[in-house]
């Protein structure tokens, strides 16, 4: 039933803007291990340099949608810092301007900024924005990592490969991807 609300309402606000108007793309960023762990006891279970300034490079001056531990580690780590992002954090235990207390709530305000909008994790985050995003921009940490936070599975949602540039962190491959669902408007050809 709760899946059903949030596609409701997350349908109503894409109707509601008039003909004219164009909202800004919404993109799903992860880093994710080749089991589909993605945090352990609220953080990353890595640390990986190149990974982080991806982060930080593809989310400039956009507005990002995260639950509470997601956005005190971009505190904690100084994503913030600079001011080029703005967060909304989905939260039901803090008050708050940027805080909202459900998925749909802090989508729409953040789509009202008018930039990209890059949905952070985590993983009930990650699952309720799956059927709306745009794009997934995918770091495969291609090793298998203990962890207690999980990605949902992605594939049949976002089949179309844009693009893939390999690297290395130590013995650990790394797959920086951009896949884009089928069928959206103005999608370029997959490779």
């Amino acid at each position: 039933m709760r899946l059903f609300s949030v596609i409701s309402a997350l349908m109503k606000l894409s109707s509601s803007n008039s003909a004219g108007d164009s909202e800004p793309p919404v993109k799903i960023i992860v880093a994710v291990a080749r089991n589909r762990v993605i945090g352990r006891d609220g953080r990353l279970p890595w640390s990986i340099p190149e990974d982080w300034q991806h982060f930080l490079d593809s989310t400039e001056g956009g507005t990002l949608v995260a639950g509470r531990r997601c956005v005190d580690e971009l505190v904690d780590t100084g994503a913030l810092a600079d001011g080029r992002r703005r967060v909304f954090k989905v939260s039901t235990t803090q008050k708050g301007p940027d805080c909202f207390s459900d998925f749909p709530s802090a989508l729409e305000a953040a789509k009202e900024c008018g930039r990209p909008v890059w949905i952070c994790g985590g993983e009930r985050i990650y699952g309720e924005a799956m059927p709306i995003a745009d794009e997934l921009v995918l770091t495969l940490v291609d090793v298998d990592f203990e962890g207690d936070t999980y990605f949902p599975p992605w594939k049949d949602e976002f089949p179309c490969l844009l693009s893939e540039r390999k690297s290395q962190h130590g013995e650990i491959p790394l797959y920086f991807r951009v896949y884009r669902r089928d069928g959206v408007k103005e999608a370029p050809k997959c490779v």
